[in-house]
């Protein structure tokens, strides 16, 4: 079965965490088909002066998805996770890994759901994933990997050249503004300028 796993880490020395734990997930879970590159991501969910360091890989396993969750978590204690996250409470971590799909599955369990309900709004999940699973197909929402970034580049430009016009509209209002001052301006001087003709500078 194809599995594809998101790994993060924003402590201690970054690569190296996701490095451990790619090799931990090569040794205990499957074989490695492919890995994206890193991306630097914000805290996601809370705030942190601790910039994340994230990845996707893809996995080959004969694991069953339960047990591909336990070999995960005991990968995150041996790396030094200490808790997981709880009810959308987020923290600092040494190393996050989460079942982001496997093969079409679609399931739900107090334990764990597939595909991972958040993934879709994570730009540091959707990336690398459609960096090395371009073709892939959500199997919720039918949409392929590389179709999300592409929507969000789209809406990306969008809101960019919104903002361009919103810009452009309030240089347009400074523009008048400053024309009403100059044309004020001028007014006020020619109320206040003397005519020197009026004067007699006979002696």
């Amino acid at each position: 079965m194809m599995l594809y796993l998101g790994i993060g880490t924003n402590l201690g020395n970054k690569e190296a965490n996701l490095r451990a734990a790619v090799q931990q997930i090569k040794e205990r879970i499957g074989t490695l088909v492919s890995l994206s590159s890193f991306h630097v991501s914000e805290p996601w969910g809370f705030e942190s002066e601790h910039t994340f360091l994230n990845a996707v890989c893809g996995v080959e396993t004969h694991l069953q998805p339960l047990q591909v969750l336990e070999e995960t978590q005991a990968i995150e204690r041996e790396l030094g996770r200490i808790q997981k996250s709880v009810d959308g409470v987020y923290s600092d971590r040494l190393i996050d890994i989460d079942i982001l799909m496997y093969d079409n599955l679609v399931m739900t369990t107090p334990e764990l759901s597939i595909p991972h309900p958040l993934m879709c709004q994570r730009s540091f999940v959707m990336e690398p994933l459609a960096e090395i699973a371009p073709e892939v197909i959500h199997p919720v929402t039918g949409k392929k990997m590389k179709d999300y970034i592409s929507g969000a580049i789209r809406y990306a430009q969008k809101t960019a050249k919104a903002d361009m016009a919103q810009d452009e509209e309030h240089l347009e209002i400074l523009r008048e503004l400053l024309n009403m001052e100059d044309a004020q301006l001028t007014d006020d001087e020619s109320a206040n300028s003397t005519d020197l003709t009026d004067f007699d500078f006979t002696i």
